[in-house]
């Protein structure tokens, strides 16, 4: 994993910009989850331990892999090499024995065995994009990982909570499609604004529980869950853009099971207010 012509990038080579773009097609309410997990990342640190090294969970039972769903038009349908599973998680961590939610994860495993030096686990960023992906196209020849990484590596893709196959929220679809996608005046900004309230007020409605827990960190003790499912003692991960959020929370929380991090396009990992995280995203874009 040194030579980075082998990692797939932010917004060139690999499960890049096009794909990125593609599975938006298929989030029906990925502005309603970005809007969410916008505001939800930036909650405060749980109670326990940031620096954790147990497992984030009881030791999790094999995944049961079987053949991943075809695809929604206009994608294609997953490679054949793909399979698909889920891993049961709570949806508190603070009350592992409380309600429970399943996290969907496909994976391409490593084609020469001898070769292998474990999981690899990845995400395209967002947040509210899907991450089965990477694993689902990851033997494209157009948009996947190089031979040498499928070689040495499982790669393994999941939905985060709340996203995807990973129970996708449900929202009021009728007021996503009012929401001026470019506002033209003040009276339209505030509209906007007001819509947006609305569109994640019926999310929190719809939904259930899991809106209040699709923090980051949440996703990252998933993660590990995820690993303890794979029955691997450590995992690699590669992170884009907001993955890279994520990937910077396992490291923390989880430092002993991590083998390589890699952050492509990484975000401040301080924690900052809502107001600094759209704003930087509005100077970037500009």
């Amino acid at each position: 994993m040194n030579d980075s012509n082998d990692l797939p990038g932010a917004y060139g080579a690999g499960p890049a910009a096009s794909s990125r773009r593609r599975r938006t097609v298929r989030l029906t309410y990925a502005s309603a989850a970005g809007l969410l997990a916008t505001s939800l990342l930036m909650v405060p640190q749980f109670a326990w331990s940031s620096t954790s090294d147990k497992p984030s969970a009881d030791p999790a039972p094999t995944i049961h892999w079987s053949a991943c769903p075809k695809a929604e038009p206009p994608m294609p349908d997953p490679s054949r090499r793909a399979e698909c599973g889920t891993v049961r998680v709570p949806v508190d961590w603070a009350q592992p024995d409380g309600p429970t939610m399943k996290i969907a994860v496909a994976r391409q495993k490593a084609t020469d065995p001898g070769k292998r030096i474990g999981a690899l686990l990845s995400n395209p960023g967002g947040p509210g994009s899907t991450g089965l992906d990477d694993a689902y196209y990851a033997d494209s020849p157009v948009e996947g990982y190089s031979k040498s990484i499928r070689e040495r590596f499982d790669i393994i893709g999941f939905d985060p909570r709340g996203i995807g196959r990973s129970g996708a929220l449900r929202c009021d679809d009728r007021l996503a499609r009012k929401i001026p996608t470019r506002p033209k005046n003040a009276a339209e900004f505030q509209r906007m604004r007001d819509l947006n309230k609305r569109l994640a007020d019926s999310c929190r409605e719809r939904s259930g529980p899991v809106v209040g827990h699709m923090d980051s960190e949440s996703v990252a003790r998933d993660m590990d869950a995820i690993r303890a499912a794979l029955g691997e003692r450590k995992i690699s991960f590669l992170g884009h853009s907001y993955g890279t959020r994520i990937g910077e929370r396992y490291a923390r929380l989880f430092p002993r099971n991590l083998r390589a991090l890699a952050l492509d396009s990484a975000m401040d990992p301080s924690r900052p207010g809502a107001e600094r995280y759209l704003m930087d995203g509005t100077a970037a874009a500009d």
